[in-house]
């Protein structure tokens, strides 16, 4: 992802509600994750990754696993699938927005 200067500081442009949610789904589809390792691995604060995956449970895309010492969170198919999808929008998006600052700027 390129870094842009925002004042003095050097920062990542945020990322769309998509791609947390994607990321969210791959890193629990590799295994499952605690949601400590959610949080680090996606870059989220805890009750923000909470949010995201009380919304992926609801919506039957992650499953909460409580096992030994805490809780495992793990992409169902239906998270795995739509975690194709939204790879997909989300690389046509990418492509859409390149195609576009490629395109030269007419003059009226």
């Amino acid at each position: 992802m390129p870094l842009f200067f925002a004042g003095a500081t050097l920062q990542k442009p945020r990322r769309i509600r998509l791609q947390i949610l994607a990321e969210l789904l791959e890193i629990a589809s590799n295994g499952g994750a605690t949601k400590t390792a959610l949080v680090y691995k996606a870059n989220l604060n805890f009750k923000l990754a909470q949010r995201y995956l009380d919304e992926l449970e609801d919506k039957g895309m992650i499953v909460r696993r409580e096992e030994g010492l805490g809780t495992t969170y793990v992409s169902t198919e239906r998270g795995r699938k739509a975690l194709r999808n939204i790879s997909q929008a989300l690389d046509f998006m990418s492509e859409a927005q390149s195609f576009q600052s490629d395109a030269p700027v007419q003059a009226f």
